[in-house]
């Protein structure tokens, strides 16, 4: 009747179908196909949202029929999603799939405010950003996202969850911690410099171990900033114990330094180092690290804590200043001196520790 062109016998059909099985998919389905046209797509997307909201078996299809159309995206969030999350969340993923990243902004708005997103989708979102070289618009989402869980980010510290006060989101901005055989990694209630955790790294005396498995990345404007991290260290054995690796991971020419390494048994000991970022860097790589040692006695043993991990600050880049011309990774910064990863680093004195 419909291609004869007998459209209000037709509609009449569609009409009698949709009272009878109103939540038959392929009723729904081709009623949608029916009622669409380009001028006015509002009745079809009611049926389509209404499949969506009683299955997922059709999210694909009816999302790949939207993509067909050339349904605008507004379009489809004002009458082709269901009331709820579950919906929301799968197509946000699907445009996320996409690529599209002025799509994936505008689900990724309504999602968030709707109250749907969470870590997952935040993270999908913000990754996508972050391979779109768009770090900025990544980190600000990403603090938005986490309203009163950003915890001063971005405004007093440009280190996410330095405190690990929660679980690492796997965010690009959020830690990152990547299994080692002979390394066990853990967050830590019972010990702290601040709040209620830690970050606990265990040795098992196994290996020689090159650990770069703990790091995050921090969205940065030029200017002058201070590193800060207190670690605590019990037995760590070697000369080459816990520090920090930090650097620009799209160019490390432009800024390399690595930190003082913590051997032996300490107390809470701050580390502390000034860092010009060039006009050039955006991101910096906060490693946390023990280098290979070429003695001996050379398999690591023992426990490290690591807590308050910060980024501050300073002020802003001055024209013409030297920080333009890059950062030296070898030589003396206003705190003292430093070395490039690899050189050898003294090992620290050690204390005391107090329970």
């Amino acid at each position: 009747m419909w291609r004869s062109g007998s459209i209000e016998k037709a509609k009449y059909c569609f009409s009698h179908a949709l009272a009878l099985g109103p939540d038959v998919p392929p009723v729904l389905m081709r009623a949608a196909e029916f009622y669409y046209t380009p001028q006015d797509d509002k009745w079809a997307l009611q049926q389509t949202s209404r499949l969506l909201g009683k299955t997922d078996l059709y999210d694909d299809f009816v999302f790949n029929w939207y993509a067909g159309k050339k349904i605008a995206v507004t379009e489809i969030l004002s009458h082709g999603l269901p009331v709820g999350q579950r919906a929301s969340r799968a197509y946000f993923r699907y445009v996320i799939g996409g690529g599209n990243i002025t799509d994936a902004s505008s689900v990724w708005g309504w999602v968030a405010s709707h109250g749907y997103a969470d870590d997952r989708l935040a993270k999908q979102y913000v990754d996508l950003l972050v391979q779109d070289k768009r770090y900025e618009t990544a980190a600000k989402s990403w603090a938005l996202y986490l309203g009163a869980r950003r915890n001063g980010y971005l405004e007093s510290n440009w280190v996410f969850n330095g405190d690990f006060e929660s679980e690492p989101a796997g965010s690009a901005f959020d830690w990152k911690i990547e299994n080692h055989n002979q390394v066990e990694v853990a967050r830590d209630g019972s010990v702290a410099h601040s709040g209620a955790h830690s970050l606990r790294i265990r040795f098992d005396g196994k290996e020689n171990v090159a650990y770069r498995h703990i790091r995050q990345t921090a969205f940065v404007t030029p200017g002058r900033y201070r590193f800060e991290a207190y670690i605590r260290t019990q037995e760590i054995t070697t000369d080459q114990g816990i520090g920090f690796h930090i650097y620009d991971p799209e160019s490390p020419s432009r800024l390399d330094i690595t930190t003082e390494q913590v051997v032996g048994t300490n107390d809470w000991r701050k580390i502390d180092q000034i860092i010009s970022v060039p006009r050039e860097t955006r991101l910096l790589e906060i490693q946390v690290i023990r280098q290979p040692t070429w003695r001996t006695d050379s398999r690591i043993n023992g426990v490290a804590w690591i807590d308050s991990v910060g980024l501050l600050k300073l002020d802003a880049e001055s024209p013409g200043s030297s920080i333009n011309k890059g950062v030296l990774t070898r030589g003396t910064s206003e705190r003292g001196s430093y070395r490039a990863l690899g050189s050898p680093q003294p090992a620290a004195p050690a204390g005391p520790l107090r329970f």
